[in-house]
């Protein structure tokens, strides 16, 4: 973790630089010279960035960019982002949907003792107004095909016939109008079969000791399997640490898991993003475009979004 830190310090340090050397040479471009990468920078140094004619931003970072700067967002959640482009606030989007069927089906196997991965990051899509009304053009991950072969492995157990036992796991949840937390209150429905859950509601997502507190009374309770769902992971992290050491199951639902204190995690593929943010740019861009990232070349987004559109050092 250490050299991973000080490697990001460097590359920020050296994105930085790229924009305010005063070289005119693109950062980044690809073989033909249609698609030029100005600068990547750190999003407070949004105000150092030269002209372009598009940038490509973080969900988390559209506040930083000056007005009146087309946006390629990615990472937004898909309502937001076809709303955003839909009303021409964004050029266009990377976007995903917290994958709730998918986790419902990893939580109820996981519950039956059934083998998993243990990390599934699923695909996005992206959204520009020509795809709009399709709502959306898919971008898949290996994810994505791992599941339909566990939907067919395990299809008995998805799909019981007749009368079931019930099949009990908690499900702990942020509180609040967390998307990821949300979308896990639908997990036992979305099986169409028995299930006693734990509708566990965490009063403060910040604090830590509710987490544990919310956790230890469904282990009081003889749950073993927990489905805990919080855009943010890191306040549960010592309670889904204590489930793991007591030998319970732990399904972690958030974009990424930012630790290991969990037995399964299901998110989104980061790389994929990406991929979906240069066929976005693609698509409303086609003749080329100058561009500035609020990215950085260690952020995974970047990489494969520079990967997709063969974009190198001049």
């Amino acid at each position: 973790m250490r050299a991973m830190c000080i490697r990001r310090a460097a590359t920020l340090t050296a994105c930085a630089l790229l924009a305010a050397c005063g070289d005119d040479r693109p950062a980044l471009r690809s073989a033909d010279g249609r698609y030029q990468v100005l600068a990547c920078l750190a999003p407070e140094r949004a105000a150092d960035a030269p002209d372009a004619e598009l940038w490509l931003v973080a969900a988390r970072d559209v506040a930083r960019v000056p007005a009146g700067k087309q946006l390629l967002v990615v990472g937004a959640p898909v309502d937001a982002a076809k709303r955003a482009v839909e009303d021409g606030r964004w050029a266009a989007a990377s976007a995903f949907a917290p994958p709730v069927q998918a986790v419902a089906e990893v939580a109820l196997l996981t519950a039956l003792e059934l083998d998993t991965p243990p990390q599934l990051a699923f695909g996005a899509s992206y959204l520009t107004p020509a795809n709009l009304a399709s709502s959306g053009t898919p971008v898949f991950a290996p994810a994505d095909f791992v599941l339909q072969a566990m939907r067919s492995e395990h299809a008995p157990q998805l799909h019981p016939q007749g009368q079931q036992q019930p099949v009990r796991f908690a499900v702990a949840r942020a509180a609040g109008d967390d998307p990821w937390a949300t979308a896990a209150e639908r997990a036992p429905r979305l099986l169409g079969r028995l299930i006693e859950p734990l509708q566990g509601v965490v009063a403060t997502p910040t604090d830590a000791a509710a987490w544990t507190a919310e956790l230890q009374r469904g282990l009081d309770m003889d749950y073993r399997t927990f489905l805990v769902a919080a855009a943010d992971p890191a306040p549960s992290a010592a309670a889904r640490r204590m489930v793991v050491e007591k030998g319970g199951k732990v399904v972690l639902f958030s974009p990424k898991p930012a630790d290991a204190d969990y037995t399964h995690w299901v998110g989104v593929d980061e790389a994929t993003l990406g991929r979906a943010a240069a066929d976005a740019l693609q698509q409303i861009r086609p003749e080329g475009a100058r561009i500035v990232e609020l990215l950085t070349t260690a952020d995974p987004r970047h990489e494969a979004f520079a990967g997709q559109l063969l974009l190198k050092k001049p």
